[in-house]
Formats: C-alpha cells, sequence, structure tokens
C-alpha cells in the first residue's frame, strides 16, 4: 500500500479524543502471460503484460496458436502480489493428422503414430495405386498416452494389374500398433508365369546298393574327380536302350533313359545296375567301347566328358525254336541297325 493523506496534520493532546487517521491506497502491480511450446519454453506468441492491484484474483484465457494445440488447462488465475506476478500456458505441435495428412487435426502429434500402405503390382479398391497414409491416435483407457495403443484398419479388396496374381502382405499388419515410429506395410501381387511341364521322376536308387571294383570300367572323355557315386538301375530290356550323358556348361551333365533324367557333375562314378539278366543275351557299349557287366550285375563309368551308354540284347525264351529265334535275332539286328542310322544322324 502507499500513503495518500491524514485526517488532520497533528493533533493537541487534552482529555477529549486525541485521534490522527492516516489514509493508504492500495498499489498495482504488473503480471505477464506467457505462451510457450512444451518441454522447450520457446515462446510461439507475444507476451501479454498488464497490471493489477495488490490481491486482485487475475483470469487469463489461453490463445489459439497455428500449428499447436493447448497441452495445459485453458483458463489460469493468479492473486497479485508484489512480485513474481506470471501465467504461463503451454502448447504443443499439431502439425500432422489433418487433410492429406500435411495439416493439424487437433490431437498433439506426440500421440500419434503415421503407418503408410503400399500396393505392389496392383491397385487399391478405389482403384487408386498411391500410397495410403493414415494417423492413428495412441490412447490408454481413453485418454492420450504416448505409451498407448491405437486399432489400426487395414485395407481390402486390392486389385491386381495385368499379368500378376496372387497378392500376399509382405508382413501382415497388426489388429493395433504401439510406439510413435513410423510403420509401412506393402501387399505386392507376383507375376503370372505359366505352368512349366514336371521334371521326369529320375531312376529310383536300390536300397542296399553295392559298390563294385571294376578299375578297368571305361571313361568318357576329359577329367574330373568326385566321390560322389549314383547307383541306376538300368533293368531288364528287350530290344535296345540307352543312356545319353551329355555337357552342360562344362561342369553338369545330364543322365537319360527313356523319361528318366538325372543331373550329374563331371567325375562322378555311375554304378549302373542291369538286373537279372540271366537267360537273356545283352551286349553293352560305352562310348562305342564293348563292355561287360562285373559279377553283380553292375556296369562301372566314371562320367568325363560327352557320354553315350548302350545296351544291345534281346530274351533268350522270345521264341521257342532255334528257327524263330534266329528270325528274331535276324529282326533284331535291322532294328538296331535302323536305330544306329537314325541315333549317328541325330547326333551329326
Amino acid at each position: 500500500y502507499s500513503y495518500a493523506c491524514a485526517s488532520t496534520e497533528s493533533v493537541t493532546i487534552g482529555t477529549q479524543s486525541n485521534e490522527i487517521t492516516l489514509y493508504y491506497t492500495v498499489n498495482t502491480y504488473s503480471y505477464t502471460v506467457n505462451y510457450l511450446e512444451e518441454g522447450t519454453d520457446k515462446v510461439l506468441y507475444d507476451s501479454k503484460n498488464a497490471a493489477a492491484a495488490y490481491g486482485a484474483d487475475v483470469i487469463e484465457n489461453a490463445v489459439a496458436i497455428e500449428g499447436f494445440v493447448l497441452s495445459d488447462d485453458s483458463t489460469k488465475s493468479i492473486v497479485i502480489d508484489t512480485q513474481n506476478n506470471v501465467i504461463n500456458f503451454h502448447y504443443t505441435a499439431d502439425k500432422l493428422g489433418g487433410e492429406n495428412g500435411s495439416t493439424g487435426d487437433g490431437i498433439p502429434d506426440k500421440y500419434q503414430k503415421r503407418v503408410i500402405f503400399e500396393v505392389v503390382n496392383g491397385k487399391w479398391a478405389d482403384d487408386t495405386a498411391e500410397d495410403i497414409s493414415v494417423y492413428v491416435t495412441l490412447t490408454t483407457d481413453g485418454k492420450f498416452d504416448v505409451n498407448g495403443s491405437a486399432v489400426l484398419s487395414i485395407p481390402e479388396g486390392m486389385k491386381a494389374d495385368d499379368g500378376f496374381e496372387n497378392g500376399e502382405w509382405i508382413i501382415v499388419p497388426p489388429a493395433s500398433v504401439s510406439g510413435t515410429k513410423e510403420e509401412k506395410y506393402t501387399f505386392v501381387f507376383v507375376e503370372n508365369v505359366p505352368d512349366t511341364p514336371d521334371e521326369p521322376d529320375t531312376p529310383d536308387e536300390p536300397d542296399t546298393p553295392v559298390e563294385p571294383e571294376n578299375p578297368d570300367a571305361p571313361e568318357g572323355d576329359g577329367t574330373g574327380s568326385s566321390d560322389t557315386k549314383h547307383y541306376i538301375v538300368f533293368g531288364k530290356t528287350d530290344g535296345i536302350g540307352w543312356y545319353n550323358v551329355s555337357m552342360d556348361g562344362g561342369q553338369t551333365y545330364q543322365l537319360v533313359f527313356g523319361n528318366s533324367t538325372l543331373e550329374v557333375a563331371q567325375g562322378t562314378e555311375l554304378i549302373i545296375n542291369v538286373g537279372d539278366l540271366t537267360g537273356d543275351t545283352f551286349l553293352f557299349y560305352v562310348n562305342e567301347i564293348p563292355t561287360k557287366a562285373d559279377e553283380n550285375g553292375n556296369l562301372v563309368v566314371t562320367v568325363k566328358g560327352y557320354m553315350l551308354i548302350r545296351a544291345l540284347g534281346f530274351k533268350s525264351d522270345a521264341a521257342d525254336t532255334i528257327e524263330e529265334k534266329l528270325s528274331f535275332f535276324e529282326k533284331l539286328i535291322k532294328a538296331i541297325k535302323e536305330f544306329f542310322d537314325m541315333l549317328f544322324g541325330w547326333m551329326k
């Protein structure tokens, strides 16, 4: 307070009323209202400076600031004192979540999470193909919470572009998300590739193969070595059969018998089981070199280049008489000749 005046300047003390009344006025003091960014106290709006009488109850309202939302009470009050008369309103950024995600939506950005959906080789249900960007708000029990979660609405009804099919999410979006880090989910359609014919089956391998010793077995041209052994059942044959071992890129060969194929590497040792030939007459050739099966009924051949493995034969009980057998053999010789004429013509 400040002295203003007195009822009288002086008084002479007597037996009656001896009184002087002094009068004071209430002082006024300044106060300030600040509009600050939460966490940094950066000034976002010009401060308000005003004054009020000592002891007065001052009430102030927050102002709207573009790009920010109030994170404080919208109304605050103070009782004016002789000093430190300050009211602070705090705001937090709100620049995302609105139209096209580039404007505010009234919700503090710190409680929001951006989720992006992408479609590859296709379109969304509305025939657009641009990325979909959404902002979800994290809450716990209905209140904003940076440690809360948000329900995610996942796009459906995607359409494949021409030539593509069988779309699927690379990572399936969850029903709800948490955390404030941006996430992206991609739905991809794959190219529609025509079906290719199935590869022919490889010959079955015997359950208990026997590895024969045959150091004199013929070999193909070229070089190479391998400990890998392939056991191939040749089987009983009426007429003509062959294995064609051809080189592919100098490293891999394709072994063919009938409709069966087997990929074998250079230097691979083939143990070809020619089956039980009792009562049959068979001749085997490896690169035109006559070769006999060992006592176990196996041909042992190491793949070292282009190879032709042939089996020529007939069943001895194909006819009941010597004359019929001779007639059958003559027919067989004719068939063999025709076969080699065709084979050598193809190889050229």
